[in-house]
């Protein structure tokens, strides 16, 4: 089709301009020889191949594409992620031996609902994500798949799962269905979980909201390990310092004191 022949006429980046990769290298090396900190990396590119073809069409376009305009919808979505592979790939040639690992970032879940139905994102994404995830662990398989998505993601994380992550974020507590208690028990022996630190109401409350909050999420997913505390999400500006201060304060202590450290 015409729209089609649009895709392979676009004259798309490349993934492999060297001035994409300068200096990476040395500054990875730096920051692992002369620090004590775990060195991490976000994707090449800002957003996958949901949201990347979302930016592409327009969040409607795009939607639509996907009930009406299904042969139109997959060749984008498989050039995306072609593309997405080549970037990635060059992306951590320099800098693998450094780093934890990678963050994709795909926002799939809104508060009360994600944007596409369970159906939809298997029959369309399912298999991307797997090719995406797969070229990456097979040329670094050291370095681990982090995975986002905000939102009322809980129906869908045995598929992201399966997709190959190993790392899933930011666990919002607030959002649909969101137990975490419940995902700790479902899901906690088969990925590591990062974040969980509600933005939207305790983190702007005052200190012992911040507390209580701390020892909630601790007690909802760290015995047995695999979890990595963390806000759900970035910290914003309406969160104040002393709140953000007392969030890693509080988590010192009172992981100190339940595991006896």
């Amino acid at each position: 089709s015409k729209d089609i022949d649009a895709i392979a006429k676009h004259n798309w980046p490349n993934p492999h301009d060297k001035g994409r990769t300068k200096g990476l290298a040395a500054a990875a090396g730096d920051f692992q020889k002369n620090t004590d900190f775990a060195i991490t990396a976000t994707t090449a590119v800002s957003g996958t191949i949901f949201e990347l073809c979302q930016y592409l069409r327009g969040t409607e376009d795009f939607f639509m594409d996907l009930y009406i305009n299904e042969e139109f919808a997959r060749a984008l979505i498989e050039k995306v992620t072609d593309l997405l592979i080549e970037f990635n790939l060059a992306y951590l040639e320099p800098i693998a031996d450094s780093i934890e690992w990678i963050e994709f970032t795909e926002d799939i879940g809104m508060q009360n609902s994600m944007f596409v139905s369970r159906e939809i994102l298997k029959k369309f994404f399912d298999e991307p994500h797997k090719r995406l995830f797969a070229a990456v662990k097979k040329k670094q398989p050291d370095v681990k798949i982090f995975f986002h998505s905000c939102g009322a993601i809980k129906e869908i994380i045995p598929d992201i799962l399966d997709w190959g992550v190993d790392i899933l974020n930011p666990l919002q507590p607030l959002a649909e269905e969101m137990d975490l208690r419940a995902i700790k028990r479902e899901f906690g022996k088969d990925v590591v979980l990062h974040g969980g630190i509600d933005i939207q109401q305790a983190m702007i409350g005052n200190l012992q909201d911040v507390r209580d909050e701390v020892q909630r999420r601790i007690d909802e997913l760290a015995d047995g390990g695999g979890y990595i505390l963390a806000p759900a999400n970035h910290i914003q500006n309406d969160v104040p310092v002393e709140n953000f201060l007392e969030l890693y304060k509080h988590a010192i202590e009172y992981s100190s004191i339940k595991y006896k450290k």
